[in-house]
């Protein structure tokens, strides 16, 4: 990955990658855009400001894309839409369902929490079921990337909870048994979703 000197050119290396190519019928969908400016977030973080710490942090997704519609010559023609569009984003992204395991230890005592990168915040690990994925195989999946851990074998489909958040969107927590709490947990996503200093040794713990 090159350097930049510029947050001109590490954005527009991140709209090459991820906007530029889009098909239109892509670019007038809400989601679908928003979604590919998160993962040119996600990118940014990831893989340019490690090598370029002259470059700013973007906390939040909004912060970052408005600086994508303010700097995206293909984005230009909505930039005057920015904050209606991202509202209407955000409104759709609060109805996707989500999906994770409680880990817990065997003697049901401890669980293990994830820290968020952007936020700080502590919460059980857990994500947004991509195109086609049942709810069950997307929490094994986000678990595995945000914690290290394989709950296959300690997992059942059919043992899980489920709560509604804010009335309208709901997370299906599977239960995991007998979690060894020496296992080494790890993400291994980068820190676009899952803070992963190595300095921080509790970044992912057990918490009674």
């Amino acid at each position: 990955m090159p350097a930049f000197n510029t947050l001109d050119e590490a954005l527009l290396d991140v709209e090459t990658r991820f906007l530029n190519n889009l098909p239109r019928e892509e670019l007038e969908q809400v989601d679908r855009l928003f979604f590919q400016i998160e993962q040119a977030h996600w990118f940014y973080e990831d893989h340019i400001r490690p090598n370029c710490p002259n470059l700013p942090k973007f906390n939040k997704l909004k912060t970052f894309a408005a600086n994508i519609f303010g700097h995206c010559d293909i984005l230009a023609p909505m930039k005057h839409k920015f904050e209606d569009l991202y509202s209407q984003f955000s409104a759709y992204k609060s109805l996707i369902p989500t999906n994770g395991c409680i880990l817990l230890n065997k003697d049901c005592t401890e669980f293990v929490l994830c820290k968020s990168y952007f936020g700080g915040s502590w919460g059980l690990p857990r994500g947004k079921v991509n195109q086609g994925e049942e709810p069950y195989e997307c929490a094994l999946r986000e678990t595995l990337e945000e914690t290290g851990y394989d709950a296959t074998l300690r997992s059942n489909r059919n043992n899980f909870l489920v709560h509604v958040e804010n009335e309208n969107k709901t997370v299906r927590m599977y239960i995991v048994l007998a979690v060894p709490e020496d296992f080494p947990f790890a993400p291994l996503t980068r820190c676009g979703k899952i803070s992963a200093l190595p300095v921080e040794p509790d970044l992912i713990c057990f918490s009674c």
